[in-house]
C-alpha cells in the first residue's frame, strides 16, 4: 500500500495565496502623436504647396494620383479645408452603376496629417527677451488645430529643446519661461549698441612752439558712441571708457563680419538641418531679433530650398517695440561713419594716424558690413517669404497675425478614396501621392496599418507603431529570449476566455542607473496581434511599463521574471500570435509568432487550463477577467523551472453542468516523474454568479518533473486538467 502524502507544503489543500506586492502600476500616458487606423474608406490628409513653401489653393482631383502599396487608387471625394476656417462641399462620389448593387456604406479611417509647432527663440538681448517670452505666452493662449504638437527651443550654435512636443499648454508655457534660465548679458553687450557705435580710433595732435622750443602732445579717442535717437531710454553709460569698449567691438564686428554672418547662417541651417527630420509638416515660428548673413545669395537660396524639401515653413517674428526709424536710422549712423572716414582721405594738411590708416584701408569692407547690418530684419523677412511665411514686425500686435498661421497650418486637401484588396493583416500599407504639376511638394502621410477598428478608438501610440513594424519584419528581431504561454477558461456561448502570457527574465532587460538619486529605471512595452486562420486581425493588444526601483534593488530585479497577462475572448478556432515585446531603455527588441488552438467550450462539467502562479497583484482584473481571483488578479508563471526557495500555487476555474443537482467534489493528484506520490479529495465551494468556481492550491515540491493534475467530478461526469513543473535536485550538505 502506498503511503499517501499532504501535497501542501504548509496549511489546508485549498490554501489561499498570500498577495506578493504589486508590480509598479504604469502611469497615465503624456498626450503625444498617434496614428489613426482603419478598415474602410480612407480621408487622407494632403498639403500642396510651390517651390516658394506657399499654400496651392486651386488644385483638382485630376491633379493628384493616389497609390496604396504601388497600386493606383480611384479617388472618390475631394476638397479644399480649412483655408480661413471654410470647409468646400465634397465632390459627388461616383454613382453605382444602373442596376448593379449599391455601395455598401463603410466607416471612414481618417488619416489626419499631425502639425508641428515650433517656437524657437534667437538672437534676442535682454530688452528683446523679456518681449519675446510675453509674446510667446500671449501666442499659446490661441486655440491650436486639431492634430497639433507644439514644442520649444532655443537657437544658437545647435538647435536646443527646452520641452518636447505636446499638446499640453501648460508644459509649454512652463517651457517658455525656463527658456532663458541662464545668465542674462548686460545692454552694452547688445547688439543694437554694438550695430550703431562708430569703431574706436587713437589720433595724436602735436602742436610745435618754435619759439619755446617745444612740443605739446595730445592722445584722442573718438568711436563707441551711440545714437540716443536709435537707442530710446536707454540707460547707456557715455563714458569715454564705455565708448571705447562699444568702438573695440564695433572694430572687432568689421573685421569679423563675415564669419559672424556665417555662424549666424550655421545657426538657421543646423535648424533646418535637424527640424527636417521630423515627420509632417513643420510650421516655425522663429522669435527674433534679426539675422546677419554673409550676403550670399545663392546660398541662402539653396538653404530656403531645403527648408521647402523637408516641408518647413518660416514665420519669423520680432519682438522689437515698434519703431518706424529704427532701420533707418541704424543704417544712417553706418553710413555716416564711413562717410567720415572717407573725409579724412581728402585732409593732407596733416598726417593721419596708424589707425586712421587702417580704417582708410577697411573702408570697403566698413561699407558692405554697414548695408548688410542696418536692416537685420531683411533677412528674416527672405527666410520667412521664401518657405512660405511672413515677417511680423513694428507692431505689438502678435495674435492676429498668429492666427493666421494656424489656418495656414489647417489648410490641406481632404481626398478620399477606398483601398483595394484591403487585408486586415495588420501590415503597413505605404500611400504615395504624385501630382501631375511637377513643379508641386505634395505632404502626406506615407502609410497605415491595417487594423480593424477597435472599440475606444483606433490611436496608436508610438511603441504600438513601432512593434507593428517590427512584426512586419523580415527577418524579425531576436535581440533577447522571451517566453509566451496560453490557458484556456470558459466564455459566453459560441467564444472561449483565453489568457495569453509573456514572460522575460529581468537579467535580459536593460537598466538605466542613477548613482545620484540612488534609481533605476527600465521600461518595457508588448505589441500583440491574434490572427485567425486567414491571415487578418481579430485582436490587438499592448502594455508601455515603465519601472523605477531602489538602485540596491537591481540585482533582485535582474533575479527576478517581469510577465504580462492579456485576456481575450475568441470563438473556438486557430490562430496565430504575433508579438514584439520592446526593451524601451536599451533599445532592443525581439518578436515572434506562435500557433494556438482554442477548443470548443465542453457541454456540462469544464475544468481551465490550470496554471503555475508567479504573483498576485492587487489591481483587480475587473468583470469578465478569467485571471480575476478575490479582487485581486493572477499572474501565471510561464517558465515551469522552479527553484527549491518558493512555494508553487496553481491557480484553475471549475465550471459545474448547471444542469446537473450533484455537488461538485475536487480530486487533486501529485505525480513526480510520472509516479503518483498524493491524492487529496476535497469539495468545491460554491459557484459565482457567472457559474465559475476560481481556486488556487498550493503545491508539493519534490525533486524532478512534478504533474499536479486536476479533476472535478460531478456525479458521474469528469473534467480533468494538469500542470507540470521542474525542481532541481537538492545539493548534498558536507557532513
Amino acid at each position: 500500500m502506498k503511503r499517501m502524502v499532504r501535497l501542501c507544503a504548509a496549511g489546508p489543500l485549498l490554501a489561499l495565496l498570500t498577495p506578493l506586492p504589486a508590480v509598479p502600476q504604469q502611469p497615465p500616458q503624456d498626450s503625444q502623436a498617434v496614428i489613426r487606423t482603419g478598415v474602410a474608406e480612407v480621408l487622407l490628409d494632403v498639403a500642396v504647396r510651390d517651390r516658394r513653401g506657399r499654400l496651392v489653393r486651386n488644385l483638382k482631383p485630376g491633379d493628384l494620383e493616389i497609390y496604396e502599396n504601388g497600386v493606383k487608387q480611384e479617388i472618390r471625394a475631394f476638397r479644399l479645408a480649412g483655408t480661413n476656417r471654410r470647409r468646400t462641399e465634397l465632390t459627388a462620389a461616383p454613382a453605382p452603376p444602373a442596376g448593379g448593387a449599391p455601395v455598401r456604406a463603410s466607416r471612414p479611417m481618417p488619416l489626419h496629417a499631425v502639425n508641428l509647432l515650433c517656437f524657437v527663440f534667437h538672437n534676442l538681448d535682454p530688452i528683446n527677451r523679456t518681449r519675446a517670452l510675453r509674446m510667446a505666452e500671449s501666442l499659446l493662449k490661441e486655440e491650436f488645430p486639431p492634430n497639433t504638437l507644439a514644442a520649444v527651443f532655443t537657437l544658437d550654435d545647435y538647435l536646443a529643446p527646452v520641452s518636447p512636443f505636446t499638446d499640453r499648454k501648460q508644459d509649454l508655457l512652463a517651457a517658455v519661461q525656463q527658456a532663458f534660465s541662464g545668465r542674462a548679458l548686460n545692454f552694452d553687450q547688445a547688439s543694437v549698441a554694438v550695430l550703431t557705435a562708430n569703431p574706436t580710433m587713437f589720433t595724436i595732435d602735436v602742436l610745435v612752439n618754435m619759439a619755446a622750443h617745444s612740443a605739446t602732445v595730445t592722445d584722442r579717442v573718438t568711436g563707441g558712441e551711440v545714437s540716443k535717437t536709435l537707442v530710446p531710454r536707454a540707460d547707456v553709460s557715455m563714458s569715454a571708457s564705455a565708448n571705447a569698449s562699444r568702438g573695440f567691438r564695433a572694430r572687432e564686428r568689421v573685421d569679423m563680419a563675415h564669419v559672424t554672418g556665417s555662424r549666424a547662417f550655421d545657426q538657421i541651417e543646423t535648424m533646418v538641418s535637424q527640424l527636417a527630420q521630423l515627420p509632417g509638416r513643420k510650421s516655425v515660428v522663429l522669435i527674433s531679433g534679426g539675422l546677419l548673413t554673409t550676403g550670399d545669395p545663392d546660398a541662402f537660396e539653396k538653404l530656403m530650398a531645403k527648408a521647402n524639401a523637408a516641408n518647413m515653413t518660416v514665420y519669423s517674428f520680432d519682438p522689437t517695440e515698434l519703431d518706424e526709424i529704427t532701420d533707418t536710422q541704424a543704417a544712417k549712423t553706418a553710413l555716416a561713419q564711413v562717410a567720415a572716414v572717407s573725409r579724412t582721405q581728402t585732409d593732407v594738411r596733416r598726417q593721419p594716424s596708424l589707425s586712421e590708416r587702417r580704417q582708410q584701408s577697411r573702408q570697403g569692407d566698413a561699407l558692405e558690413v554697414a548695408v548688410r547690418s542696418s536692416d537685420m530684419r531683411a533677412a528674416l523677412r527672405e527666410l520667412a517669404e521664401g518657405t512660405g511665411g511672413f515677417l511680423v514686425a513694428n507692431t505689438s500686435e502678435f495674435n492676429k497675425p498668429f492666427r493666421r498661421v494656424l489656418e495656414e497650418m489647417e489648410a490641406r486637401y481632404e481626398v478620399a478614396y477606398r483601398p483595394a484588396d484591403l487585408k486586415l493583416d495588420g501590415r503597413l500599407r505605404t500611400i504615395e501621392v504624385r501630382t501631375r504639376r511637377k513643379v508641386l511638394i505634395v505632404e502626406s502621410r506615407t502609410g497605415y496599418f491595417a487594423l480593424p477598428a477597435k472599440p475606444g478608438g483606433d490611436a496608436l501610440a508610438p511603441h504600438e507603431v513601432v512593434g507593428l513594424a517590427l512584426l512586419g519584419k523580415d527577418p524579425r528581431p531576436a535581440d533577447f529570449d522571451f517566453q509566451s504561454g496560453v490557458f484556456t477558461f470558459g466564455g459566453d456561448p459560441g467564444r472561449r476566455q483565453v489568457a495569453l502570457a509573456f514572460e522575460v527574465p529581468g537579467k535580459a532587460l536593460t537598466a538605466a542607473q542613477d548613482a545620484a538619486r540612488g534609481m533605476a529605471r527600465a521600461h518595457v512595452a508588448l505589441v500583440g496581434l491574434v490572427k485567425d486562420g486567414s491571415g487578418e486581425v481579430v485582436e490587438r493588444f499592448s502594455i508601455d511599463a515603465p519601472y523605477e526601483f531602489a538602485l540596491n534593488n537591481l540585482p533582485a530585479m535582474q533575479a527576478s521574471r517581469i510577465t504580462h497577462a492579456q485576456s481575450l475572448s475568441l470563438p473556438p478556432g486557430h490562430y496565430t500570435v504575433e508579438t514584439a515585446l520592446l526593451d524601451r531603455t536599451g533599445g532592443r527588441a525581439s518578436a515572434r509568432a506562435f500557433e494556438i488552438e482554442v477548443p470548443p467550450a465542453a457541454a456540462g462539467l469544464a475544468v481551465s487550463s490550470p496554471m503555475l502562479v508567479q504573483r498576485v497583484e492587487e489591481a483587480g482584473g475587473g468583470n469578465g477577467d478569467p485571471l480575476s481571483y478575490q479582487g485581486r488578479r493572477v499572474v501565471p508563471l510561464v517558465t515551469p523551472a522552479l527553484d527549491n526557495v518558493s512555494q508553487p500555487y496553481v491557480y484553475f476555474v471549475v465550471y459545474p453542468d448547471k444542469n446537473r443537482t450533484d455537488k461538485p467534489q475536487l480530486l487533486v493528484e501529485f505525480f513526480v516523474n510520472g509516479q503518483r506520490l498524493a491524492a487529496q479529495t476535497a469539495e468545491l465551494p460554491p459557484a459565482d454568479p457567472s457559474g465559475a468556481v476560481p481556486m488556487m492550491v498550493s503545491a508539493a515540491k519534490r525533486p524532478g518533473l512534478c504533474e499536479l493534475r486536476i479533476t472535478a467530478v460531478q456525479g458521474d461526469a469528469r473534467a480533468t486538467g494538469s500542470v507540470r513543473y521542474v525542481l532541481p535536485q537538492m545539493k548534498a550538505q558536507a557532513p
